[in-house]
């Protein structure tokens, strides 16, 4: 795929992402502003589409922007022709998909979705409008002066479209923003020509901003000195922004993080020679390496709202498709987050999202009869706390029943009687996490086939992270996901394990103990913290490294739920490390390994996924 239409498909999926937001927005409250913008978005696309030739996304954009130009003039926003427009943009997202994967598209598809937008286009009528004027305007191949023209033109409505459509075409930008250019300005002067869009300020401020990037490309282009200018040339305000594959920016990181380790190496060669010149040298290394550091780790940083902009319309299609009343409430969407670790989330949070519509959210006439309002909350919260993003997912529904928690654990086999009577009330819930175990008394599309919870942790509990559930009946139910901010450097506490030196992520340590004595249930190694009974797993055994020598020390981390004890021989420090992936991983509980100023290597793991031999 060449690089013009990779820009394309990528600045085509953002303006899709805006548009769908805009229309959930539309949906419950009109805006000209929000509606224009939605028309700019939709222009754009249709006129990328063109230059391309991508005939599909070009017929698909052309019946939404004459639907949007419509509603423009008044025509009303009906749930039909909103969810229409929403199918649009999803049938385009599904194509610039196929585009991007070599795909071909699904054709009956396309278009069954087409022919929807043409009928309600050809249903909605222009009779009434004001139809465009036009008279013969001054046409002048200089380009400073064709530009003025057009513009002045433009601005007074009185312009010719079939002289001025002439002259442009004589115009030949060899740069992909020209190209774009020229073919949005010849797309929109035909459409008002052909009478399918009609004159508006919107429309004017488009068509004048496409003659100005097109007007700078040609004089900026190697075709500048060709062109012969009589006034000034016009500034041109160009976005301080650009766009980076993310691959480079991963490859920058790993660069970063083998200066870092050169740093760290010369740290423990000037201590050893103790020399001054040397000294300095190593001072100024580590202030650039750490502002190295410092900016790409604020690079690979998103908002979450980029995250969080993706539950409206899941929440409005299932709360339609389930018949229920659901108000979205959103907090701390500037919160940032490294874009590895946001990605991950998006399947975890859409299942925990579902299963409050789903499980938590009662339907109106329930909610009326608990004294609740009809329409019920879902709220997506999110912080920054130190190194860490907590971010919540909070229903006002019917909470989790405990009773029937345990009754589908005892019909699962799961646990016995005695041992769910002596559970506390979050380990009764935690119980939901176990793989295959659903409270759902009917299988939907939307869930009850046990598939998902255990996963959700999983894949939380991959990145470092830790989930928990707070639930009251009737009241609703919250759940916390405490995640690393950056998924490339992490809090760790060193410890020594068979006379080898491990990092342990603080984040997935709830506490360190000291205990004088071992006991045993069976062939299971336990102690008794404040008479709770901790399983405890040998790490250097569970990494098939040896034998812990010296059994003192454990750290106590939640596993599956449960509170076990890490047995290690001695806790060193706390330091901030740098994680270096690993090519070939032999054993689940590793993350990667980091290495030490002094060239040892330190391998990171993960003790929520040690595993006793």
């Amino acid at each position: 795929m060449d690089d013009i239409l990779r820009d394309f498909l990528t600045e085509a999926c953002e303006h899709l992402e805006a548009m769908e937001q805009g229309l959930l927005n539309l949906e419950n409250n009109r805006s000209s502003s929000q509606l224009n913008e939605i028309f700019r978005s939709i222009h754009t696309i249709k006129g990328g589409s063109g230059f391309l030739d991508l005939k599909n996304i070009g017929k698909i954009s052309h019946h939404m922007e004459s639907l949007l130009d419509q509603m423009r003039k008044g025509r009303t926003s009906t749930p039909s022709l909103i969810e229409t427009l929403l199918k649009g943009c999803d049938l385009l997202k599904m194509i610039i998909d196929d585009i991007s994967e070599g795909r071909t598209s699904n054709e009956q598809m396309i278009e069954k979705v087409n022919a929807d937008l043409e009928k309600l286009t050809k249903s909605g009528g222009l009779e009434g409008s004001e139809k465009l004027r036009i008279c013969q305007a001054p046409t002048e191949k200089s380009l400073n002066r064709t530009t003025d023209q057009i513009i002045r033109g433009l601005e007074r409505w009185n312009i010719d479209i079939k002289g001025t459509l002439e002259l442009i075409q004589e115009l030949k930008p060899n740069t992909t923003k020209g190209n774009i250019a020229l073919h949005t300005i010849s797309d929109s002067l035909r459409a008002l020509q052909e009478g399918q869009l009609e004159r508006s300020p919107v429309l004017t401020e488009l068509i004048t901003d496409s003659i100005k990037t097109l007007k700078h490309e040609l004089l900026n282009s190697d075709q500048g000195s060709e062109i012969k200018t009589k006034t000034k040339t016009e500034t041109v305000f160009l976005s301080k922004t650009m766009r980076v594959k993310q691959s480079l920016l991963d490859c920058f990181m790993n660069l970063v993080g083998e200066l870092i380790v050169a740093r760290n190496g010369l740290e423990h060669l000037e201590k050893q020679m103790n020399n001054p010149a040397l000294k300095h040298v190593t001072q100024n290394v580590a202030r650039i390496a750490e502002e190295m550091q410092r900016v790409v780790m604020s690079m690979r940083l998103v908002p979450i709202n980029q995250l969080f902009q993706k539950f409206p319309r899941i929440i409005r299609d299932l709360s339609r498709q389930m018949s229920k009343k659901i108000q979205l409430v959103i907090e701390g969407e500037t919160t940032e987050i490294d874009k590895v670790i946001m990605e991950k989330l998006v399947d975890p949070m859409t299942h925990l999202i579902r299963n409050s519509i789903d499980h938590g959210l009662e339907p109106p006439e329930q909610r009326n009869d608990l004294g609740k309002p009809e329409t019920g909350t879902i709220s997506l919260k999110a912080h920054n706390n130190g190194n860490t993003v907590c971010i919540e997912i909070h229903d006002d529904g019917q909470g989790l029943d405990s009773d029937k928690i345990k009754r589908k654990a005892m019909e699962h086999n799961l646990y016995t009687r005695e041992i769910l009577d002596s559970m506390d009330d979050e380990e009764i819930l935690n119980i939901i996490f176990n793989p295959g175990f659903s409270t759902a008394e009917n299988i939907t599309d939307i869930s009850g086939r046990g598939v998902g919870m255990d996963v959700v942790r999983t894949n939380i509990e991959a990145i470092g992270g830790q989930i928990q559930i707070c639930s009251k009946r009737n009241e609703g139910t919250a759940i916390k996901l405490t995640v690393p901010s950056t998924i490339s450097l992490i809090n760790a506490l060193l410890v020594e394990a068979a006379n080898r030196l491990f990092a342990i992520p603080l984040l997935s340590i709830q506490e360190t103990v000291r205990f004088d004595k071992i006991r045993t249930i069976g062939a299971q190694p336990i102690i008794i913290v404040r008479d709770e009974i901790i399983p405890l797993v040998d790490m250097a055994k569970a990494l098939n490294y040896g034998n812990c020598t010296n059994h003192e020390t454990a750290l106590i981390v939640s596993q599956s739920g449960k509170k076990i004890g890490i047995v290690v021989d001695k806790i060193l420090s706390r330091e901030e490390i740098l994680i270096k992936p690993l090519k070939a991983q032999c054993n689940k509980a590793l993350l990667g390994a980091s290495i030490r100023g002094n060239g040892e290597v330190v391998l990171i793991i993960e003790p929520t996924r040690l595993k006793s031999n």
